[in-house]
């Protein structure tokens, strides 16, 4: 485990750096960084709020316990990435890619997405209320008991979506865009209501 980053140390990341195969924890919140590679290594308990990482490349990599609440992470590449019991709310992953990775147990409330293209991704027990993903290309994706309350689906792209579990209610949804996306009887039911549309058993 080297290049290990203790919490209090006068600690930066470069611009175009390249992290590889390390631990890193640490305080490195309100840093600035562009084109930063992480790769087959470990960000926990690490603080990286309010900073900005534009084009940032995060590949094989465990994040666990991270806050990266309003952090700036515009054109992320992002593969084969657990995300855990971390803080996502109120980040921009605009115009990002998110590829072959899951999200648990986080809090990503208010955080934009808006116009990235996310790809066989994983979201379970996350609270993203609120959240902007207009524009979105959604294609195998799960939404597996999360709190998706007010969030911006507009002009999203919706293919083999898998929303079963999660609270939608508030939600912008276009069913137009609609394809092969399961939802449960309850989502069916909420989706008839706001769409206009009359559900009766003969």
């Amino acid at each position: 485990m080297t290049a290990k980053l203790i919490r209090g140390e006068d600690v930066e990341l470069s611009p175009e750096e390249m992290i590889e195969n390390k631990v890193v924890s640490g305080d490195l919140s309100s840093q600035q960084a562009e084109d930063v590679e992480i790769k087959d290594s470990e960000l926990k308990d690490i603080f990286l709020s309010n900073g900005s990482f534009p084009r940032c490349s995060l590949v094989k990599t465990r994040i666990v316990k991270v806050d990266l609440s309003n952090t700036e992470l515009d054109e992320v590449f992002i593969k084969n990435v657990n995300i855990e019991n971390s803080r996502l709310t109120g980040s921009l992953f605009t115009n990002g890619v998110i590829q072959r990775s899951q999200i648990k147990n986080s809090k990503c409330e208010l955080a934009c997405f808006r116009s990235s293209r996310i790809k066989n991704v994983i979201w379970e027990n996350c609270l993203l209320k609120e959240a902007d993903l207009q524009g979105t290309e959604l294609k195998n994706v799960t939404f597996r008991n999360c709190d998706l309350r007010s969030v911006d689906l507009s002009q999203s792209s919706f293919n083999n979506v898998d929303l079963r579990g999660s609270e939608i209610k508030g939600a912008a949804i276009e069913l137009a865009n609609f394809n092969q996306t399961i939802v449960d009887t309850a989502q069916a039911i909420y989706l008839a209501s706001v769409t206009g549309l009359t559900v009766e058993d003969l």
